[in-house]
């Protein structure tokens, strides 16, 4: 008697008429699955009775690659990022994979998404708007570390600086040498997440500031190469 066949993802697809990739991010639910497809895919799941083979998942074994995700290419301390990465892993049989987030497109989940995707063994990240519900849930499934978020996670780990403190101590710093208008440029409004570095800055320049009772000035600058400069150019021109 002829063994009836395994139902495969192939299968599934075939039924709901997408891509195998498709099912396989509704399987993991993966971000960027619209809910037309995730149903589609569910009702061929059911109807097929697809039962994904976890055995087969667990088999993969190691790959030997890190996944990097940054957003943008362009600024020179993610590239320091990548090259302390680098060094790390001379003379081990690990290599990274660079994943850019798309900045038109694209905060940081599709880049993140895709590293998992090439089933890697562990992931870096720095984009800061992804949401922190979807990074637990990845993090069920891959290491993750997270660059520069001021958040308590349960799944992932967390690398950041005291940014609240280095901001106070800038501020002293300069009190301190005599300086009284003293102004803090960061990201406007739209770039900045709450625990992010830059929101935590402004946060310890603020209450710096109010303690040695200095009057505040921020200045909303632009996250593309040469704002910064620009900003603090106009605001030396007026001294």
């Amino acid at each position: 008697m002829q063994a009836e066949r395994s139902i495969t993802i192939e299968d599934v697809a075939l039924a709901a008429g997408v891509s195998r990739a498709a099912v396989s991010k509704v399987i993991r639910d993966a971000y960027g699955v619209s809910p037309q497809m995730r149903t589609k895919v569910e009702a061929a799941i059911e109807k097929l009775d697809y039962r994904p083979r976890a055995a087969a998942r667990a088999m993969r074994g190691s790959s030997y690659t890190l996944g990097v995700e940054i957003p943008t290419i362009h600024n020179h301390f993610f590239a320091k990022i990548i090259d302390g990465a680098t060094t790390a892993l001379v003379d081990t049989r690990y290599q990274l994979i660079i994943a850019p987030a798309d900045p038109n497109h694209d905060e940081g989940p599709q880049a993140i998404e895709a590293l998992s995707d090439r089933q890697v063994d562990g992931i870096v990240a720095i984009s800061s708007k992804v949401p922190q519900e979807w990074l637990e849930k990845l993090a069920t499934r891959v290491p993750l570390v997270m660059i520069g978020r001021h958040h308590q996670s349960v799944h992932y780990d967390t690398l950041v600086g005291d940014d609240v403190l280095g901001a106070a101590l800038a501020v002293q710093h300069l009190f301190d040498l005599g300086h009284r208008h003293i102004v803090h440029l960061t990201l406007d409004e739209g770039t900045v997440a709450p625990g992010t570095p830059h929101a935590m800055r402004e946060s310890g320049y603020l209450q710096t500031m109010t303690g040695l009772g200095l009057a505040p000035e921020i200045v909303k600058v632009k996250p593309h190469a040469g704002a910064t400069f620009e900003a603090a150019r106009e605001l030396l021109s007026h001294l």
